[in-house]
């Protein structure tokens, strides 16, 4: 009797990469910068190194920990900033831009890095003892927008709620609302990390935001340079 064997070979998924791509130290007299991620390019100005890597990751800053002691100095006037502009032949998807810029990263800047959950300061969102002061929506296209002082939900969920709400801590949802509702909160200071956000969440949208700990996932930096190889 003959036994057949057949074996399959996988192709091996390619990296995702640019086709082209510029990085240059940004003029020492620049001040902001433009910021283009759709289609095929990515163009960006005035950005840190930390900077490309929580957009290239997807992060905050409290997400990434550990690297060379510059990596994790606080941005000042003096901290050096890059342009970098890269492309490819067709239009992707913001995820597959990341995807390509985490390459780019770890060709030209020797970025190593591991991922971890960690337990860290978190805040919790939970509702408080009047319960919320909000209805679920009645209909119509989902938003959640952000602007300077407030920001307005309409058919947004707490989860969406709780990731606007993210600054230097993450916000773990934990009110047990699992509808779509919709609601306006405004901060009267126009600054989401000063303390009276606390009580406006309290006041106007019967929650509250509780310090605790709970599980992060972070980015460990092993190592990094500090300039890019040549273009």
């Amino acid at each position: 009797m003959l036994i057949a064997l057949s074996v399959s070979l996988c192709a091996q998924t390619p990296t995702p990469r640019f086709e082209a791509a510029s990085i240059k130290r940004s003029a020492p007299d620049a001040h902001g910068g433009r910021t283009l991620t759709s289609g095929g390019r990515f163009e960006v100005s005035f950005w840190t190194v930390m900077g490309l890597i929580e957009w290239a990751y997807d992060v905050k800053p409290f997400q990434v920990i550990g690297g060379p002691a510059w990596l994790q100095t606080p941005v000042t006037h003096d901290t050096e900033r890059f342009d970098v502009a890269a492309k490819t032949d067709a239009a992707v998807s913001t995820s597959q831009m990341r995807l390509m810029l985490q390459t780019l990263l770890a060709e030209r800047f020797a970025l190593k890095l591991g991922r971890e959950t960690r337990e860290l300061p978190v805040f919790t969102l939970i509702t408080g003892k009047s319960g919320p002061n909000f209805q679920e929506t009645t209909g119509g296209d989902p938003s959640l927008l952000m602007y300077r002082g407030g920001l307005v939900g309409h058919g947004a969920t707490m989860s969406q709620l709780a990731a606007m709400l993210v600054r230097d801590r993450p916000v773990l949802d934990k009110t047990g609302l699992t509808g779509h509702y919709d609601f306006t909160l405004k901060w009267p200071d126009d600054d989401p990390n000063s303390p009276e956000i606390f009580t406006a969440i309290q006041e106007q949208l019967g929650l509250k935001l509780e310090a605790s700990k709970g599980p992060v996932e972070v980015l460990v930096i092993d190592s990094c340079s500090k300039q890019p190889s040549e273009n």
